[in-house]
């Protein structure tokens, strides 16, 4: 559901803040208003109900099917979709530049899931053509035209975000991460130096710069960015190449951390970095030192997972479990930390610990095959052989109820 809620915030911000729309009457009738209502407080199943009462009451309604192919795109019936949005363009008035430019923005998304890009951009023209101010579709474009490696005619959207929003570094972004694509780094390093001078708190600059001096084996300067850009909103993508820097150049960032450590020392998240970079090195006593100082400044369960992983991999079960524990009382709606202490029983021979947490493990996700399997081979290897029949009975069921899931029902 997370694409589609962005999408429909997305979209209200558009329409509010949108003075074209002023003079455009839209449906108010009561289906429509409660259907869009229904979407906004993210009751979907709810919504189509009311979105199709509206469809039958006033066919002609473009902007009800507009609603309804977003939620049938979210729902992956790409098919559905594309057929309301096809009802939408022809309904909606020509002069609603606002409603039609995401309708067609939206028609491309599902031509992109379908794999079919020339119609995905020839979608993301027209929603050109129909409001050229519109900086997102540029993007949205680029983008398309990017994952192509249409370098060059990405560049010229890019260009034009540029012309339209002078102010904004997507622009200069999508012209750097080109730039780093086609292995010019130095020309990449210069857009990002000015998405950097333009935006100092914008950690993707950092960290998007640090990936070309990394591919240049400029590790210092690497470090500089990756750690930066963490220290501003724990970027994911220098948190990623922070792990690839500690493989040619651990003492690089570890020597970075270790200095933003000092300087925060209240802040969890440096002596955690820290120890995924030992623990990426294989020295797990050190990282399992760096965890804990982690740990005690903030009672994480994923902290106590990894310190717990350490153990398990220097074969200290004891202390495996122990940290497994912690992670649990922590949280004990992650399955993943249920099975992970399993395992590690099933390590130390605990068969009737282990035996129950595959029970627990079950019951969280009854829909994953590895529960029945693991405490399946568990009682088979425990000599309970009826006990591993019932359960490979039980697991064939369950495959056979997830094929008659998805083979049945209607269309």
């Amino acid at each position: 559901m997370k694409h589609l809620i962005t999408l429909i915030c997305l979209f209200f911000c558009v329409i509010t803040s949108s003075a074209q729309d002023k003079d455009i009457k839209r449906p108010d009738t009561y289906n429509y208003t409660r259907g869009v209502e229904a979407i906004q407080q993210e009751n979907y199943k709810e919504a189509l109900e009311y979105l199709n009462k509206e469809i039958e009451e006033n066919p002609k309604n473009g902007y009800a099917y507009a609603w309804i192919a977003a939620i049938r795109e979210n729902y992956r019936e790409y098919g559905r979709a594309i057929t309301a949005l096809d009802l939408a363009l022809k309904y909606i008035p020509k002069k609603d530049k606002t409603y039609r430019t995401w309708v067609y923005t939206s028609k491309a998304d599902v031509y992109k899931e379908l794999d079919e890009y020339d119609k995905a951009y020839e979608c993301m023209s027209l929603a050109i053509a129909t409001d050229p101010t519109e900086v997102r579709s540029y993007d949205k474009r680029a983008q398309l035209l990017f994952e192509q490696e249409k370098y060059a005619q990405a560049d010229a959207d890019y260009q034009k975000m540029i012309e339209l929003t002078p102010g904004d570094v997507m622009g200069y972004m999508g012209l750097g991460r080109n730039q780093k694509m086609q292995k010019n780094y130095d020309a990449a390093i210069e857009q990002f130096n000015y998405v950097i001078k333009m935006s100092s708190d914008y950690s993707s600059g950092y960290s998007f710069r640090g990936e070309c001096y990394l591919l240049q084996e400029k590790d210092n300067e690497a470090a500089s960015d990756f750690v930066k850009a963490l220290e501003i909103n724990h970027d994911s993508k220098a948190f990623y190449h922070m792990q690839q820097l500690a493989d040619s150049s651990v003492t690089s960032i570890a020597t970075k951390l270790r200095v933003q450590a000092a300087k925060e020392p209240t802040e969890s998240s440096w002596p955690y970095y820290l120890g995924v970079v030992y623990e990426r090195q294989d020295n797990y006593k050190k990282a399992i030192g760096y965890y804990k100082d982690a740990h005690k400044l903030d009672n994480n369960p994923t902290i106590a997972e990894r310190i717990s992983s350490c153990y398990e991999d220097l074969g200290n079960y004891p202390e495996a479990l122990k940290y497994i524990d912690m992670a649990i009382q922590a949280d004990s709606t992650n399955e993943d930390f249920i099975r992970i202490r399993a395992l590690i029983n099933d390590a130390i021979g605990n068969t009737k610990a282990d035996i129950s947490d595959w029970d627990k493990y079950i019951t969280m996700d009854p829909e994953s095959y590895i529960g029945y399997y693991r405490r399946g081979w568990v009682k088979d290897h425990t000599g309970d052989s009826d006990g591993a029949i019932t359960i490979q009975h039980l697991l064939n069921l369950n495959q056979d109820t997830h094929m008659h899931t998805l083979t049945g029902g209607a269309l």
